[in-house]
């Protein structure tokens, strides 16, 4: 049955029952519910589980029950209300009437309370998944598995790709059809899966209480991995909080450092300015942080002080220098302050430094050589070396030019 009324129905599963006898449809919530007259009982099949065969294959129900008089039914009769009476007529998607005593009533499921009957943690999350139920609700009973430990972490994986493709999904143009021309079609009820955002996830799984073991965050790690590939696999863009706040210092936490190395490199964990400060501050516990984090702002390209900062922190001025040079941003730093960078360190990396602002001063923000400070600066520099020390670096350079020639 199509949702638009215009395709032609096709044989989709065939229901296998392993009764005879009478027996009556209804279709509703996304289920597949068989009533059988003689044994009593209703048969709850879901084609929408992973496990269930293609088109045109058999498909078992996944669990038995029988129907029971609400409350508020029976409080309207006197007499007992015969369940699975012969005289019962059902209409879609989940009315029944009984003529003989004047009833037309609805059949309704709650899924919650299915999972008396399905024993595998895994299928009943799906089976709720499948449903029309509160987000909330879903949520609690997922977030209470995961504690427990009571999924293993390839199903786990399924459920975060779940929501991942929900989401994806969204994102897709939705097609619409015109019925123009059909004047009656039986058309299948709108369904729409419960939609479970990052913040949904991170918030009812990944904020982990203190007094956690070692073990049990161990754990949780690998779950926020997992969900973190879900996501990437789904092309979908992680949020800041969930990586920056979460999944980044629980790694460090863990000392997963090596590992965190390689989902940086690889770029699988996105560049942002925030988590390349973060890679910073815990450079005591892993030294390759400081490049990863200087390659992640280059990339960003919006953070050319920070970087010349940072280099001029760990006494790199002329590293700073070469990287302004090769991106061609020497005019959105402060020349001054990488001169005074310079002076402290020893006078050939003076006399380098500044040299090159010499040459380019003009070109060089707040480095114009006609101010005091740079006057200061140029007095200094020409007591850095005499004269004899200047003409006898001259001459080893002009040596060491003319051998590399001959040779």
């Amino acid at each position: 049955m199509s949702v638009d009324g215009m395709e032609i129905p096709k044989l989709a599963h065939i229901l296998y029952l392993d009764m005879v006898g009478a027996f009556a449809l209804h279709g509703f919530n996304n289920l597949v519910v068989v009533h059988h007259q003689s044994s009593k009982t209703s048969l709850i099949f879901d084609i929408g589980l992973e496990e269930v065969p293609k088109a045109g294959c058999i498909l078992h129900p996944l669990f038995k029950t029988s129907l029971n008089c609400s409350d508020s039914l029976k409080a309207k009769f006197n007499h007992e209300f015969k369940l699975y009476s012969p005289s019962w007529v059902m209409f879609q998607p989940n009315f029944i009437t009984d003529a003989s005593v004047g009833v037309f009533t609805s059949v309704s499921l709650d899924p919650v309370e299915a999972g008396n009957y399905i024993e595998d943690k895994y299928q009943y999350l799906r089976f709720l998944y499948n449903r029309c139920i509160p987000k909330s609700t879903f949520l609690e009973i997922l977030r209470h598995y995961v504690v427990d430990n009571k999924l293993k972490l390839k199903q786990l994986a399924h459920v975060f790709n779940w929501f991942a493709k929900a989401i994806a999904k969204r994102s897709l143009p939705v097609l619409r059809y015109s019925n123009s021309g059909v004047k009656y079609s039986l058309t299948a009820e709108l369904y729409e899966e419960i939609t479970i955002e990052q913040g949904d996830v991170v918030g009812n799984l990944f904020l982990l209480p203190d007094d956690y073991t070692l073990g049990q965050k161990q754990r949780f790690l690998q779950y926020m991995l997992r969900y973190l590939t879900a996501l990437r696999e789904n092309k979908l863009e992680v949020q800041p909080y969930f990586l920056n706040e979460i999944l980044v210092p629980t790694m460090i936490i863990m000392g997963q450092l090596g590992r965190l190395h390689q989902l940086l490199l690889y770029r699988i964990i996105p560049d942002s300015k925030q988590l390349a400060f973060q890679l910073l501050s815990h450079e005591a516990k892993y030294s390759p942080f400081v490049q990863l984090a200087l390659d992640m702002l280059s990339r960003l390209g919006t953070a050319t002080e920070e970087i010349v900062e940072i280099l001029i922190a760990r006494k790199l001025v002329v590293e700073a220098i070469r990287f302004l040079e090769n991106s061609q941003s020497a005019d959105k730093v402060n020349g001054l302050k990488l001169i005074e960078s310079a002076w402290k360190e020893n006078r050939l990396i003076r006399y380098a430094v500044f040299s090159y602002f010499l040459e380019r001063g003009s070109k060089v923000r707040n480095c114009n050589t006609n101010s005091g400070q740079f006057e200061e600066f140029f007095k200094k520099f020409e007591t850095l070396f005499d004269d004899e020390e200047i003409k006898a670096a001259r001459r080893d350079f002009h040596f060491m030019s003319t051998s590399g020639n001959e040779q």
